[in-house]
């Protein structure tokens, strides 16, 4: 039996043109999200090698219903923290049986 747990999501938030003209950017408080299935990504649907250095660690299966744009968003994992990658889209409701119908890829920057 498949079980989800609790991960800790930041969302992003753009703010007022910093002195460059560029939107700021601030994150709300960690909100809990729970039954997210936690999965290793093995980076081959993606790739691994990201022209901004990032590096897919987890793909995430968020529960059926969630409906809030991750675009940009943080996610804490098993107490580390790591980036949404991508703007994240659910399956097709119908073309889905389970409970987990949006898959999220997160990852961090190495060096």
């Amino acid at each position: 039996m498949i079980h989800g747990e609790t991960v800790l999501v930041s969302y992003l938030t753009l703010g007022a043109p910093d002195r460059l003209g560029n939107p700021t950017r601030t994150y709300s408080e960690p909100a809990p999200v729970g039954n997210v299935v936690v999965a290793p990504s093995t980076g081959e649907e993606l790739g691994d090698a990201r022209p901004d250095g990032m590096r897919s660690v987890y793909t995430l299966h968020f529960p059926r219903g969630f409906g809030i744009d991750l675009r940009g968003a943080k996610v804490t994992v098993r107490g580390h923290e790591y980036h949404v990658m991508g703007d994240p889209e659910p399956y097709t409701e119908s073309n889905v049986r389970g409970p987990w119908t949006m898959p999220v890829t997160v990852g961090r920057h190495d060096g």
